[in-house]
């Protein structure tokens, strides 16, 4: 017969736990994606309907939206682009980058959310937008969850 060691919570205990801070799965794929450079196609079901994409790094998360900064046209020939490129791409590195322990500075842990890179929002009538875009959401937040990601195939019309 097995014994339950002294201090194991009970199963409600422990389930409601996980409730609240999200699968603790998923919450192990994030973090080995955010400190390695490995990326995952998932498609995530949140209370609204699913979303599907490549799991990516926090670190490559802020880079991209840096990226995305640096390229945007503007007036001043976009100095502010570039300052906001790098403040960005240093708020990945100072919360992403190597650490002795799981939080950041605010002391929130550093896998409490999710990042995708080509993400689509998917409906009945497929896959919306066709060509992707970067997605942050929290962990907890997700319902369930699946390895591989949704694929649009062009419509016919017969």
């Amino acid at each position: 017969m097995t014994q339950i060691k002294p201090g194991t919570p009970p199963l409600d205990d422990v389930t409601h736990a996980a409730s609240q801070n999200g699968d603790w799965f998923l919450q192990t794929i994030v973090r080995m994606v955010n400190t390695t450079a490995l990326r995952v196609p998932v498609t995530l079901t949140l209370g609204g309907g699913l979303v599907s994409g490549d799991l990516i790094s926090g670190k490559e998360y802020f880079a991209a939206i840096g990226d995305m900064f640096a390229t945007a046209p503007a007036a001043d020939g976009n100095q502010i682009g570039a300052q906001l490129a790098s403040h960005f791409a240093g708020h990945g590195e100072t919360v992403y980058g190597p650490t002795e322990n799981n939080t950041d500075q605010a002391g929130m842990t550093r896998h409490a959310f999710i990042h995708l890179k080509n993400a689509r929002f998917v409906d009945n009538a497929g896959a919306i937008p066709d060509a992707g875009l970067l997605w942050r959401g929290r962990i907890d937040e997700v319902i369930g969850f699946s390895l591989g990601s949704v694929r649009t195939s062009p419509k016919s019309d017969g």
